[in-house]
């Protein structure tokens, strides 16, 4: 008798161990996606004249502080024709703070802020002679970040639909358009 209940038991504890992984809870386990790899760059900067900036392939994104005397947890992302863009015709630089970023709200530019207390987003963009911000008074549109993943294998994927204006009085200002997705790595050295 008690060799036949050790039996049920051991049965039991066997049907359960079976039965418990499906459906006994209400959060459905999904599979994880695989982490992005790489840069998917469609954002197409346009001057006044309708010609399109080429900036180049080289691309850096992480996360840092916004500068070293500015102690701010930033994203940093630098497209360039090479690294460190030592004399470079043209280039694109963005930083967000990344606590001001909420995913799926759009920001407006301009935004505004002094050099040591950022906030929110900055797109510069180099265009030899010019110059062109996202802080211009010129400057308007929006971006709006999908995701801003920076643990981990972080990620970053934004879109944007915006006019930079030129830092000059009498330059021009560019429009840029597009989405922009990519892994990212490390504190550049």
């Amino acid at each position: 008798m008690m060799m036949q209940m050790l039996k049920i038991a051991a049965l039991l504890v066997v049907v359960l161990a079976l039965i418990l992984p499906f459906g006994c809870s209400d959060e459905e386990e999904l599979p994880s996606s695989p982490p992005f790899e790489g840069v998917e760059n469609n954002l197409v900067f346009t001057r006044s004249d309708d010609s399109e900036i080429e900036f180049g392939d080289y691309t850096l994104v992480w996360v840092g502080y916004w500068e070293s005397m500015v102690k701010v947890d930033a994203l940093h992302i630098i497209v360039s024709d090479s690294w460190p863009p030592s004399s470079p015709v043209r280039y694109w630089r963005l930083k967000a703070v990344i606590d001001d970023i909420v995913i799926g709200e759009k920001l407006e530019f301009p935004i505004n802020f002094v050099w040591n207390d950022p906030r929110e987003v900055m797109l510069f963009a180099y265009d030899e002679p010019n110059e062109l911000s996202s802080q211009e008074e010129e400057s308007r549109g929006w971006i709006t970040f999908h995701k801003l993943r920076t643990s981990g294998s972080g990620e970053v994927h934004f879109t944007i639909d915006a006019v930079l204006g030129s830092e000059y009085h009498d330059g021009d200002s560019c429009s840029v358009q597009g989405t922009f997705r990519a892994s990212i790595g490390s504190v550049p050295l």
